[in-house]
């Protein structure tokens, strides 16, 4: 069990108490221990023994062990046990790594409904005038006055006897026809612009204040 807690604990996992509060961040993971750094500023050193760690979550790389945050500095953890190794010949290194944290933004893009264009067509009603040219017949009366002898064809007509000329004239018929004048098509096209967002980040800096003595 302990062996299984030692292959998946790994440098940079979190260390939480048994309360769920964070004791610190993981530096080296040994044999029988776990190299946990408490403290930023001023770090200090816990050896945290494998037989006191209770759980462990992959996933977040968080572990847990089975005491608070308040008792770690009574358990005399920050002595590093019998057969530790590390780095340099003394137990208390003369340096450290201050961790210095800042925030980025990260701008993705996603797909919306950004309305819709309606497309329809109405009857609009006008009066539209043609001239066309129409022919009638009228009849013109012209009068001669002659004097000859009357052919044996020619008589006298009675009174009452109404001689007919027909007189004909031309009618407009109008019919409407229905043509296609003009054609709408309708395409979509990408367009593409830049749009600038912003959002406030926060970043870490480092204020050393040196007192000489």
């Amino acid at each position: 069990m302990q062996t299984m807690k030692l292959d998946q604990i790994r440098s940079g996992w979190n260390a939480y108490d048994a309360k769920g509060q964070k004791i610190g961040d993981v530096v080296e993971v040994g044999s029988n221990y776990v190299l946990v750094q408490k403290g930023w500023l001023l770090p200090k050193d816990l050896y945290i023994p494998l037989s006191s760690v209770t759980s462990v979550d992959e996933a977040s790389a968080n572990f847990f062990v089975d005491v608070t945050k308040e008792t770690v500095e009574s358990l005399g953890w920050d002595n590093p046990p019998a057969g530790a190794s590390w780095d340099g010949s003394d137990a208390t290194r003369e340096s450290f790594t201050v961790p210095v944290r800042e925030e980025r933004i990260e701008a993705k893009k996603h797909e919306r409904d950004a309305g819709e264009v309606t497309v329809g067509k109405r009857v609009v009603e006008q009066q539209q005038e043609l001239d066309v040219p129409v022919t009638r017949e009228e009849v013109d009366v012209t009068r001669r006055r002659v004097d000859r002898p009357a052919d044996a064809n020619d008589r006298i007509i009675d009174d009452g006897e109404t001689i007919r000329v027909p007189v004909r004239a031309e009618d407009v018929d109008v019919r409407k026809d229905t043509r296609v004048v003009e054609e709408v098509e309708i395409s979509k096209r990408p367009v593409t612009e830049t749009q600038r967002v912003s959002e406030t980040v926060r970043r870490e800096e480092i204020d050393v204040d040196e007192t000489k003595r």
